[in-house]
């Protein structure tokens, strides 16, 4: 079981380790828990918090995490309330930019990828251009290192139009979102 990602820059990490051990005693120790910077403005104008800021909010949360994933001692001096099942709890993160992949490798015991719009192609590639040296340069072993891929599939009887009306509206705040939907144009789908 695991919770994909959790904005980490959003949350406070006592929460996200707490809820965290919470969840792998009542799933008998079968979570995986997936911390991620985020990288949409809208979510951090809702919540107040600094976008420029969310590599060092990763790096301090993910290090105060990583204290309590065994249920140990955190950084704030307090113990975790429910110590886990697994010690630690395995910790796997997601992200599609360089920096963040490099940390998944330093930290994480795994990386959370997605792709939209041709993931036969992208994964592969970001497994290759970003990944693989990531790990090579952290001394990491690729067969103990978890991979996780996503990808959404859309259904839909009118994929023009629902990629006009919502795909693309919805992809407008991303960073490179108007750069992928230009190159892109509309996913072709399956009529129902």
């Amino acid at each position: 079981m695991g919770t994909a990602l959790i904005l980490l820059p959003l949350t406070h990490p006592r929460q996200v380790i707490e809820e965290a051990c919470l969840v792998d005693v009542l799933s008998h120790g079968r979570l995986t828990l997936g911390p991620g910077a985020g990288n949409y403005p809208n979510e951090f104008r809702i919540f107040g918090a600094d976008l420029s800021g969310r590599a060092r909010a990763m790096e301090d949360g993910v290090a105060f995490i990583k204290a309590g994933l065994s249920g140990g001692l955190l950084p704030d001096g307090a113990w975790v309330n429910v110590p886990p099942v697994q010690r630690p709890i395995p910790l796997v993160m997601g992200s599609l930019r360089r920096p963040a992949v490099d940390r998944a490798a330093r930290y994480a015991d795994g990386h959370f990828a997605y792709a939209y719009l041709a993931p036969e192609r992208e994964l592969p590639q970001m497994y290759r251009d970003l990944v693989r040296p990531a790990l090579h340069q952290h001394v990491r072993d690729q067969a103990r290192f978890r991979l996780i891929f996503s990808s959404v599939i859309w259904a839909s009887d009118d994929a023009e139009r629902q990629w006009r009306d919502v795909v693309a509206p919805a992809d407008a705040d991303r960073p490179s979102g108007r750069d992928r939907r230009a190159a892109a144009g509309p996913a072709r789908g399956l009529p129902l």
